[in-house]
Order: C-alpha cells, then structure tokens, then sequence
C-alpha cells in the first residue's frame, strides 16, 4: 500500500463543505484511522454530529472554539465534566494548543467564538475494525 508520509502546507488547503459554515482539507483516509484539517470562520459553527464508531481527538492549531460534548438528548450515559449540562452535554471553551476528544457514540459540535479570527483545527479519528477472516 502507497500512503504518504509528509505535507506541505500548501497541500492543506481547505474546501468549503456546501450547506455548512466551515471548510476541510483531508490528510489521510483509511478504513480505521482517518485525520484533516477544519477551519470555521469567525462566529461560524460545525453543526452537531454524531461521532458514531469513531473515537476523536482535535487539536486547536489556531483560534478560540466553544465546544459541546456530550450523549445528547435521552441518553444518560453522558460523560462527567465540569460543565456537564442538564442535557448530559459538557460545553467549554478551548484555545490555541488545546486539545478535547469526543468519545465514541457521542454528538459533538464546535463553535468559533472569535468575530474576525479564522478558527484552525486538527483532528484525528480511529474505529475498530473487523479482522479479515
């Protein structure tokens, strides 16, 4: 298998994904592991999603984020943090050299809380995969 191993920067370059308010460049897609780049312009947001089979972890490269974590509505298996809602979601904000992970299963979202400053994030995300028989 061919993969590459480096990138310049000017191979990062983020397209805007249509109907959302934030762009993303991929850096590597395999069936287990997959990493790219998100950029959120100023007071934009990446819309909750569920991270399903995947196990996440973002790095803020440049910018400041507010961030909601949690199991969402119904599900009480919410992870404990200090700013854990009612709803069982955890919400906090998080600046440049942070870094957060979104267990499993869990809705996340992300929020760029700067009015003129283009949020840069890094994320990684594995899944466990089936051994070929």
């Amino acid at each position: 298998m061919n993969i590459d191993l480096a990138f310049a920067p000017s191979a990062l370059l983020p397209h805007p994904v249509p109907g959302s308010a934030f762009s993303y460049a991929k850096i590597l897609t395999l069936p287990f592991f997959g990493s790219g780049i998100v950029e959120i312009p100023p007071r934009g947001e990446k819309r909750a999603k569920n991270a399903r089979k995947m196990q996440m972890v973002f790095f803020v490269h440049e910018g400041k984020v507010g961030v909601r974590v949690g199991p969402g509505p119904g599900d009480a298996k919410g992870r404990k943090g200090s700013a854990e809602r009612e709803d069982g979601m955890n919400e906090f904000a998080i600046s440049r050299g942070g870094v957060w992970v979104v267990p499993r299963g869990n809705i996340y979202s992300i929020t760029n809380e700067s009015r003129t400053k283009t949020a840069r994030i890094f994320f990684a995300q594995g899944c466990e995969v089936e051994a070929e028989s």
